[in-house]
């Protein structure tokens, strides 16, 4: 059978795993359809892979990238092994990109910089009110992605994962988004104030 014509695959709440004659997940020897370009890769639990993930699409995938990877279970290494990816990496494919409940840092905004095409982010449930640096890096992304449409940023699961008074910022910088059509900041719960901040 052939799949010429899959744009997108859903490989949602699956383990991923490597096995011990494999060296890399995918093999970078492997094959993409042509026209595939939507990856739905929710819930995953990835074991050791999501670093090799990644270096797959970006090989693989030269433009109009559409990623849905959220609440992503991978180990802290790994984390960082990708975030150092993406602070080296020149990868400037993607179209949207959904990345909830996931670990966030500047090297993620860095890269989505680099996608002059990027017309869509949601990030929701991954910014603290004490992530200035990160809320920074969402806004030099928002202000210099010309063609930005749609820039959603809830709050998450737990108690702390709100952006607070950041939303401000967040704000000022969708008012530079030429192209933006729909901003959700919703539930970030602007007006609380942290108990570290009320002593001080």
């Amino acid at each position: 059978v052939s799949m010429s014509q899959l744009r997108m695959i859903n490989l949602s709440q699956n383990l991923i795993q490597i096995d011990e004659d494999l060296s890399e997940f995918p093999s970078l020897d492997s094959k993409l359809p042509s026209r595939l370009t939507g990856f739905v890769m929710n819930g995953i639990t990835w074991v050791n892979t999501l670093k090799s993930f990644f270096e797959f699409i970006f090989s693989h995938v030269d433009s109009k990238l559409k990623l849905s990877l959220s609440d992503a279970d991978e180990n802290e290494q790994q984390w960082q092994e990708l975030f150092e990816l993406f602070g080296e990496s020149e990868y400037g494919g993607f179209s949207e990109l959904i990345w909830d409940n996931n670990p966030i840092n500047e090297n993620l905004f860095s890269l989505l910089e680099k996608s002059q095409n990027m017309i869509r982010l949601q990030v929701n449930g991954c910014f603290t009110s004490k992530m200035e640096n990160e809320v920074n890096s969402l806004c030099s992304f928002v202000k210099n992605s010309p063609k930005l449409e749609g820039l959603v940023v809830r709050n998450g699961k737990s108690e702390e994962q709100h952006l607070g008074k950041n939303v401000v910022e967040v704000i000022k910088a969708a008012k530079e988004a030429p192209e933006l059509l729909v901003l959700d900041v919703g539930n970030s719960r602007v007006g609380e104030v942290d108990e570290d901040e009320e002593n001080t």
